[in-house]
């Protein structure tokens, strides 16, 4: 797991502003195998619906994850665990039924929009700039 950040040292994101939110994401983003970080990151941010092996993760099955990962993946599946455990809202994953809310409510975007309370508001216009830009 060289190279890897220890993950264990990043702050919770909901102690930071907007700006380091969105660079501790990254980070975090980057720990997980290059096929993840796109589908995590639509479906955090606009509730697109996950490939199957991350819909496991995100509905709390991890013993399928385990059985569908790449053998080079495995070691980073403790970084999924704590990329959901730390850095994703806790409505947005956690059973089946978690995640089918979040694809129905649109991921932070949607939440953001029905509910100005929403606390990730502030942050789902920069990270939706950002991935038109990309």
């Amino acid at each position: 797991m060289s190279g890897l950040p220890q993950l264990d040292s990043l702050p919770r994101l909901d102690a930071l502003d907007a700006a380091g939110w969105r660079a501790c994401l990254r980070e975090w983003l980057h720990s997980l195998p290059e096929g993840w970080r796109l589908p995590i990151a639509e479906y955090v941010m606009f509730g697109e619906a996950p490939p199957r092996q991350l819909r496991a993760a995100l509905g709390n099955n991890f013993a399928q994850v385990v059985v569908m990962a790449e053998n080079e993946d495995l070691p980073k599946l403790r970084n999924l665990a704590c990329l959901l455990a730390n850095a994703c809202p806790a409505e947005a994953w956690g059973s089946p039924e978690a995640v089918d809310r979040w694809i129905a409510g649109g991921g932070v975007v949607g939440h953001a929009a029905a509910d100005a309370g929403f606390t990730l508001a502030s942050v789902g216009a920069g990270v939706a700039d950002e991935r038109r830009a990309a």
